[in-house]
């Protein structure tokens, strides 16, 4: 693409789109809709890279996913940016094969407030659940059956949009109405029914925790009887992996309640209001406006065990570098595996009240923030009927022990502002330390230096002093006048003093 776009600036008329109308035809040629089930969709799209990258981020960014919020990565170039997008999407079963169908779509301004495309955006929980994924929902142009259940309903405005949401439901398994749905796990859970047969004491003597669903267990089921891909992305949750400026009005419409986009331009940074999350991916940083958001997507014990896993799986150096990333675990359909099942376990999970201990497993927090989203609504009124005969609970439950500790410790000081905060204040309480050592062992030194030259001047100073006189013998006193020049006094004018003559004693006179 970078030579066609080389190529057509440097025609200077953009009037000419002759080259850029071969390209998109050579394109669709090229492309074809088989392409969408092999490998060759994965081409680039790196689990390992992501993982190695982000670590204990990836498993929070896939939760955040889940939660319908205004998310904006922003990195230059497009390239890695929406790239690191994809491969996160990817990491969501079934999600680039068939889920992005309605990722571009938005209603209208202008849409009127009955249609179904519309009703969407209300509270009332029994309009979205009405609706199939396989539904044109959020489409830019209403279809015929639109049309047909508007003018049926206009007849009489309050009753017709009730009769329209009651027509749309399907009794439900077991002859109850889908408006009043039984618990998924009273009625299907093989255990919660066994439970039920027994009395009070029988259960207090029964075993306490299920059996968590296995990894072969939840592997072995297609996505088809899974229910996969999620229907994410439709009924005003958009998805760009890359967004231009122009479009950043579109973003403000009243009809978007959340999008997952990335951006190269400032102007996503700086406009407030326009982010609930911003990824800024060279930065390695991750920034939640609400405090609930930022206790939604807390990672608990049992998932920093988890992603701690897979973060050792794929840092482990093989000993082939040519086949490094090559084998199943560690690869890119292992880590894309992992969090299969790990999506499973937590929407089995999802199924059982809120007062249970298991949620807590997987943040109470986000559960109670997944209650509010538009596709978990609509998916817990028909749940698939294979997660609901699996039995609930986190892939990586257990006792806690001191290795969850470091781990929490680990993840609270790099993951955290706290945690960076106290990390900085560290590294530079550090490195004060290390250079006041040096200007100590400096100062030490030079004190050392300072004490030696004086030491050594002391010494030789001493050393230059004059020598004392010699002591004369007996024999030299007597004769003055053997001394030596050098040995005579001498005057105040350096020459030596000359000798007064001594005189004789005269004899005593009797």
């Amino acid at each position: 693409m970078s030579l066609i776009t080389q190529a057509y600036f440097e025609e200077g008329d953009f009037s000419k789109t002759e080259l850029i109308r071969q390209t998109y035809e050579n394109l669709n040629d090229c492309l074809s809709d088989d392409m969408l089930h092999s490998q060759q969709l994965y081409v680039g799209l790196s689990a390992r890279d992501f993982i190695t990258r982000y670590r204990q981020k990836s498993l929070q960014l896939f939760k955040l996913i889940l939660l319908e919020q205004k998310v904006i990565f922003f990195k230059s170039p497009v390239s890695e940016l929406s790239g690191d997008i994809l491969t996160l999407l990817s990491l969501l079963p079934g999600q680039l094969e068939a889920g992005l169908a309605e990722s571009a779509c938005i209603v209208p301004v202008d849409t009127p407030e009955d249609t179904p495309d519309n009703s969407l955006h209300q509270d009332d929980v029994g309009s979205v659940a009405s609706l199939s994924p396989s539904s044109s929902v959020g489409s830019i142009l209403p279809h015929s059956e639109s049309l047909q259940s508007l003018s049926s309903r206009m007849k009489d405005r309050v009753s017709g949009a009730l009769g329209y949401i009651a027509g749309g439901k399907q009794p439900a398994a077991g002859g109850q109405d889908e408006a009043n749905p039984a618990p998924a796990s009273s009625s299907t859970d093989p255990a919660a029914e066994a439970k039920e047969d027994l009395s009070p004491g029988q259960q207090a003597a029964s075993p306490a925790p299920p059996p968590v669903p296995s990894f072969s267990e939840v592997t072995a089921l297609s996505l088809q009887e899974l229910a996969f891909p999620l229907n994410l992305f439709t009924a005003g949750n958009i998805c760009h992996p890359y967004l231009s400026l122009p479009y950043l009005d579109i973003l403000m419409q009243p009809s978007i309640h959340g999008y997952t986009i990335g951006a190269t331009n400032a102007l996503f940074k700086a406009k407030s209001g326009l982010a609930d999350v911003l990824i800024e991916i060279e930065e390695d940083k991750l920034e939640i406006s609400s405090p609930d958001l930022r206790r939604a997507v807390s990672l608990t014990t049992e998932d920093l065990r988890f992603i701690d896993n897979v973060i050792k799986v794929v840092s482990e150096d093989c000993k082939d570098k040519f086949l490094e990333g090559v084998g199943w675990e560690g690869g890119d359909e292992w880590i894309r595996a992992q969090f299969r099942c790990y999506l499973t376990c937590l929407l089995r999970t999802s199924l059982e009240p809120r007062d249970r201990p298991v949620i807590h497993h997987f943040n109470s927090n986000f559960y109670a923030a997944l209650d509010g989203t538009h596709w978990y609504r609509a998916w817990k009124k028909q749940p698939p009927a294979a997660i609901q005969n699996l039995p609930p609970g986190h892939p990586c439950t257990g006792q806690l022990s001191v290795t969850d500790v470091k781990l929490r410790l680990s993840h609270t000081m790099t993951n955290t502002e706290g945690g960076k905060r106290m990390s900085a204040a560290m590294a530079s309480t550090g490195r004060a330390v290390a250079e006041s050592s040096k200007a100590v062992a400096g100062g030490i030194g030079a004190a050392k230096g300072v004490l030696s030259s004086w030491w050594g001047g002391l010494r030789q100073g001493g050393d230059k002093k004059s020598p004392s006189p010699p002591t004369l013998s007996p024999v030299n006193q007597s004769s003055p006048s053997n001394l030596s020049p050098v040995h005579q006094p001498t005057s105040a004018a350096g020459s030596p003093k000359k000798q007064s003559p001594t005189k004789e004693p005269q004899p005593v006179a009797k």
